[in-house]
């Protein structure tokens, strides 16, 4: 706690220290959760003027770049078009910065985030600034799956998943609730490369691709997607006689009916 305090002293822009004692085990630099030493839980954190505040706190994500973070964020909620009075659901929503600031514009956020504490964040954040959000906290593989379920639509939709990409299912059901266009935000090439084929044959085509250097002196590049609804292609048929018939179907596409795919 001494020390805590004398950090900040030296250090007026810190404001929280929080310790996180590493178990033993973990194959991690980090242990277990953080506990807060000294100075506020939940800190307010803007982008930039105008721009509502999120809160966050010792374990949040947020980015380090703050001008290219907001020019991003300024990025992705131009590629949804007009949104006031559109339903848009925002996966992988962390403490909300996208969701709140689409709900600052007059739409109608559903964020749906897996980590509990960050969607408490956005639930309160929400509440101290006036604006109407609706938050699930559970992971997007089993949320997505229960909104299409239930009959869910959307007008648009944002995702900004972390490194491994979206799971299979939560690309379907994704694809199946949003009527209008999505913004996918990758922090991996890869799997970005990967969520983008899938969502081709999920009946989506890449309207526009950019990358974005969030940590500059770095190979890490972000990118952002922004993709319209598109006919699904054609498979490829590779031989059709009176015998039998070949055809290169995409991954992931089954050749028998299956609980999860009855087409």
């Amino acid at each position: 706690a001494a020390a805590s305090i004398a950090l900040q002293r030296a250090l007026p822009g810190l404001r929280s220290p929080a310790l996180r004692l590493h178990d033993g085990k973990s194959p991690g630099l980090l242990g277990g959760p953080p506990q807060l030493i000294h100075g506020e839980v939940w800190v307010a954190d803007r982008l930039q003027p105008g721009a509502p505040s999120v809160l966050v706190s010792s374990g949040s994500f947020v980015q380090a770049h703050r001008a290219q973070a907001a020019r991003l964020q300024a990025a992705a909620l131009s590629a949804l078009g007009k949104l006031a009075g559109k339903r848009v659901l925002d996966v992988y929503a962390g403490s909300g910065a996208l969701g709140l600031a689409l709900a600052a514009q007059r739409a109608k956020p559903l964020l749906v985030e897996g980590f509990a504490r960050a969607a408490e964040a956005a639930q309160e954040a929400a509440r101290q600034q006036g604006l109407e959000i609706e938050v699930q906290s559970a992971p997007a593989e089993r949320a997505l799956p229960a909104l299409r379920r239930a009959g869910a639509r959307f007008e648009a939709a944002v995702a900004n998943p972390p490194r491994a990409g979206m799971a299979r299912r939560a690309r379907e059901a994704l694809a199946a609730l949003v009527t209008g266009p999505i913004v996918l935000i990758s922090c991996e090439p890869r799997t970005l490369a990967r969520d983008l084929a899938h969502f081709r044959e999920l009946g989506f085509q890449v309207e526009r691709l950019e990358p974005w250097d969030l940590m500059p002196l770095t190979d890490q590049v972000e990118s952002l997607a922004v993709l319209r609804k598109a006919r699904p292609p054609e498979a490829q048929v590779l031989h059709a006689d009176a015998t039998f018939v070949a055809v290169a179907k995409p991954p992931g596409l089954p050749t028998l009916p299956l609980p999860e795919h009855a087409d």
